[in-house]
């Protein structure tokens, strides 16, 4: 398994594993973006953000952050559970040694306890009145590496 920089080529594969990924999570109101505004969305994020690839013989996940945050890290429903989501966090941890912060949705079990063991806690939860979806969700952080001295 191997990570890297996506492009724009990438766009395509990575709204289909996106889509994919999102239509397993059945708290999500699959009619609030249609395939191709969802396209157009991905297109945007690999355009504007930095995009980190797990790959394998065919994409098995994908991280986008910038300044911060990791903004997505999604892996292929098919292929969950096989340290795809886990080589791709260190790999954030890598890119954002200081420190950064990401949104799950509180019904999002899995996720939550991925980012758990990767040393993400809890800043605070919200009711979800200024997310998209409307969802409750927590703000996590991760704090980043400490100085050894």
């Amino acid at each position: 398994m191997s990570i890297r920089e996506a492009t724009i080529e990438d766009s395509p594969a990575l709204a289909a594993l996106f889509i994919a990924a999102r239509a397993r999570m059945p708290y999500l109101n699959p009619g609030l973006h249609n395939r191709e505004e969802t396209r157009a969305f991905i297109y945007n994020v690999v355009s504007e953000q930095t995009v980190l690839l797990a790959e394998n013989g065919g994409i098995l996940g994908f991280a986008a952050m910038e300044s911060g945050w990791l903004h997505h890290l999604y892996v292929d429903p098919a292929r969950q559970n096989a340290a795809a989501g886990s080589l791709l966090m260190d790999a954030a941890k890598k890119f954002m040694p200081q420190g950064f912060s990401l949104w799950v949705f509180q019904a999002n079990l899995g996720a939550r306890r991925f980012y758990r063991r990767h040393g993400c806690r809890l800043v605070k939860a919200t009711d979800g009145a200024e997310n998209e979806e409307k969802l409750p969700d927590m703000l996590l952080r991760w704090p980043g590496h400490k100085n050894e001295n």
